[in-house]
């Protein structure tokens, strides 16, 4: 099983700011980074998915979404401190705009190791978009990445909701065209039926990533999860969403 660790945006709210849901501080990621070290789960790079498939044992995947400035200035270096490889998911269009990873800190994170993922190019959603755009987006933000990481990636995460939707896939000559999105990020491997989603949120205490790394309650909730964005709109989901973990919040 592969546990995949999502992440968006890492560093501090600005005082008398609205939190976003999705942005993790740099305490909090730092001890997430020390938990997972501690624990009995390995890492697995995104190259031998590609070519062994999945292994037997407990590993785990490190991701990074929207290729934001703060994944150079703070996951980063974290990452180097704790000896750890991320999977950073680039929207290309954002590359050298402000508050957005510039194309030398995009070479920086592949001359360490990291690995730049396909998200699209202009960060739409893709399952509001005819499969010529999906393609569109998909070959541009392909060849970009090329360029700047030196080959074509082999992962993607679209944008789009947690339906499975055929014209969201990218182009067959670009990564999987498994039609099984599983955790919203696609490696070119045969299935994909053993990843694991995991999202961290600022409201991810250190007892509940512990609970993720152990799996407690975490399918269970998961699907849970899934089966509610489908029911009610979005903007409901997410206010209801944020606040059921506004009080269980600690940093």
């Amino acid at each position: 099983m592969i546990l995949v660790l999502t992440y968006h945006m890492v560093g501090e709210t600005p005082v008398g700011a609205e939190p976003n849901f999705y942005t993790v501080s740099a305490r909090q990621f730092d001890r997430q980074l020390e938990a997972l070290k501690n624990s009995r789960s390995q890492p697995v790079s995104v190259e031998h998915l590609v070519k062994n498939g999945v292994p037997p044992d407990n590993r785990h995947l490190l991701t990074f979404d929207d290729g934001t400035a703060d994944h150079y200035e703070i996951v980063f270096p974290l990452l180097q401190k704790h000896g750890m490889r991320g999977l950073f998911f680039v929207p290309t269009a954002n590359v050298d705009q402000r508050g957005f990873l510039t194309r030398g800190q995009v070479r920086e994170l592949v001359a360490a190791g990291h690995v730049i993922g396909l998200h699209g190019h202009q960060h739409l959603r893709m399952d509001q978009s005819s499969p010529e755009e999906v393609r569109r987006q998909f070959e541009l933000s392909q060849n970009i990445i090329a360029d700047l990481a030196g080959s074509k990636t082999a992962a993607f995460r679209r944008r789009a909701d947690s339906s499975t939707i055929a014209s969201a896939m990218p182009p067959r000559n670009a990564v999987s065209a498994s039609s099984e999105p599983c955790i919203g990020v696609t490696i070119a491997i045969p299935s994909c039926s053993r990843l694991k989603p995991s999202p961290s949120t600022g409201y991810t205490t250190d007892e509940k990533f512990l609970d993720i790394l152990n799996a407690r309650n975490f399918r269970l909730l998961y699907a849970g999860k899934e089966i509610l964005k489908r029911m009610i709109p979005l903007r409901a989901y997410e206010s209801l969403r944020r606040l059921m973990f506004k009080f269980s919040k600690t940093d």
